[in-house]
């Protein structure tokens, strides 16, 4: 259900020049990660799916979901610079929900299949059970990954269901206005769409109660959970190693070489996701405490460009991190 309010300055400001650079400079630097994302993540699928090793390793797995997840959220470039040009979205409110939820689908399954390359590499390393050492196998695997996505649908669910058009009066100057619709996450308590209210005052409220709401709701989930857990795997494996050395905890040379590999590179996998996204979740949360500088209408909207761009971005090196990493090391990945 579409609502009309006159709230354009509100959300955007003054289109002035430099903003339509930064948003020139913004789409140019999406289409060039598609262009090049998108290609490089369809190598890394083919690669590992012809890889001897595919249905051998549970790590082969997850690293093939993960160039999976990236390669949907790049695919929605399209949706995004064509909204981008037109300043208004024009393709109805199911691609609307959509293209909300697999956005959000992608921070939620990067997040949870790292961290479940993470938890394979701390039984790897850090957990000799052999029972435990049975999932390290390509169908365990497949299952972890097949309840993963399950997990991310059941995630997305509320995204989905909140997702809604919201049509405006953008005032260009005292005699010009121009209708224009958003695609945005507002909530609403009823199940026609109905808002929780209906003046404008209130309406603006209840946006920003909104935006509160799944800023929280995605930062939490797709985010600062995953990677505390990410984290505390990885730094129980740099515990392990450093008080029993690797010898100890791998005995055999050949599988100590094809631990620590992939161990390495799912390491570098998590840095590389946590300090992309790192400045996009700094500035929704400026956003969210009303810092000084997003006052700034200008500045904010060139910083927000960036933080964006460099999260897109991550899904762009991810695939020639494996490629590099598997050109290197191909004879000892498991």
């Amino acid at each position: 259900m579409e609502k009309l309010i006159e709230f354009g300055y509100f959300l955007y400001g003054k289109q002035e020049t430099y903003k339509i650079l930064t948003k020139l400079f913004g789409n140019l630097a999406y289409t060039i990660a598609a262009l090049i994302g998108i290609p490089a993540n369809i190598i890394v699928i083919k690669r590992i799916i012809q890889s001897k090793e595919f249905r051998k390793s549970a790590s082969y797995i997850i690293i093939l979901n993960l160039a999976i997840a990236d390669l949907l959220f790049l695919s929605g470039t399209p949706l995004l610079l064509y909204n981008s040009v037109l300043d208004s979205w024009i393709f109805g409110i199911f691609l609307c929900k959509a293209f909300l939820s697999s956005n959000a689908a992608n921070h939620f399954a990067s997040s949870l299949l790292m961290g479940l390359l993470a938890f394979d590499r701390y039984l790897a390393i850090c957990c000799k059970n052999d029972l435990l050492q049975k999932y390290k196998t390509y169908k365990i695997g497949l299952i972890f990954c097949i309840l993963s996505w399950i997990i991310v649908l059941l995630a997305i669910l509320p995204l989905f269901h909140f997702g809604n058009i919201v049509t405006f009066v953008d005032n260009i100057n005292e005699t010009t206005q121009i209708k224009k619709a958003l695609c945005m996450l507002v909530w609403s308590p009823t199940d026609d769409g109905e808002f929780l209210f209906s003046d404008s005052l209130d309406f603006i409220e209840n946006l920003e109660f909104s935006r509160r709401i799944f800023t929280a709701y995605t930062f939490a989930l797709g985010y600062v959970i995953p990677l505390i857990a990410i984290w505390l795997f990885y730094a129980n494996i740099i515990y392990t190693v450093r008080k029993h050395g690797s010898r100890t905890v791998v005995s055999s040379q050949t599988i100590k070489k094809r631990t620590f590999k992939i161990t390495r590179l799912g390491v570098l996998i998590a840095v590389m996701y946590t300090f992309c996204w790192m400045p996009f979740w700094f500035v929704q949360w400026s956003i969210e405490e009303n810092a000084s500088w997003t006052l700034k209408h200008h500045l904010l909207m060139a910083i927000s460009y960036f933080a964006y761009v460099l999260g897109y971005f991550n899904s762009v090196i991810n695939p020639f991190t494996f490629i590099t990493f598997s050109n290197r090391h191909k004879n000892y990945v498991r």
